[in-house]
């Protein structure tokens, strides 16, 4: 979970430089519910990734499960431009295709013939 803050606040080099007390709850508090939206979001796609392969016929012991934390952030651009435009029609039941099956060398060369 630090790690994870430490990630999301590497912007003002882990640093809270706002002099006033109100100016540092107000940046603590965007701080934490950032982790929570990532960690929100990964578990709506780790319980469906379960579900799919349990589905497929794999195996996978809740003693597993529940040592798999939803922190993890390398699917998630931190750094960059960001464009929010309201789009009607989804909800989690209409979420993005789990990447089954694909290596990491696979989706950087679906990446390279994309560009």
């Amino acid at each position: 979970m630090h790690a994870l803050a430490r990630q999301l606040f590497f912007g003002r080099l882990g640093e809270l430089r706002d002099r006033a007390l109100e100016d540092q709850m107000h940046r603590a508090s965007c701080l934490h519910l950032l982790m929570a939206a990532i960690a929100a979001w990964n578990t709506i796609y780790l319980t469906e990734a379960f579900a799919t392969l349990r589905r497929r016929g794999e195996e996978i012991a809740e003693t597993t499960v529940a040592h798999i934390a939803p922190l993890g952030w390398e699917h998630i651009n931190l750094v960059g431009n960001y464009h929010f435009a309201p789009q009607p029609g989804h909800s989690l039941d209409n979420l993005r295709p789990l990447r089954l099956g694909v290596s990491h060398e696979g989706e950087e060369a679906a990446q390279q013939e994309a560009v």
